[in-house]
């Protein structure tokens, strides 16, 4: 019993250390893709005040800096927003 505990905890480790190379959890969305073409006024904050592109898209979201004022880090329409 003890070692098929360990072996999947092995198994856990290497699928765990696998998604860390990869350097990343989630797709990000393309920002001109149809998922990111969200009005200003339907965006839902997915991030922070100040997030990065790359820690913005490292959950998933859409980025868009162009326009001033306006959220950054934003659900995707993927996501049901």
């Amino acid at each position: 019993m003890a070692d098929k505990a360990l072996l999947l905890l092995a198994a856990l480790l290497v699928i765990g250390l696998a998604n860390v190379v990869t350097g990343s959890r989630h797709r990000h969305p393309d920002h001109n893709s149809k998922e990111c073409s969200v009005h200003h006024n339907d965006k839902i904050e997915c991030g922070y005040p100040g997030i990065s592109a790359e820690h913005c898209h490292r959950r998933g979201c859409c980025f868009d800096s162009s326009t001033p004022g306006v959220k950054l880090c934003y659900f995707p329409l993927s996501a049901g927003a």
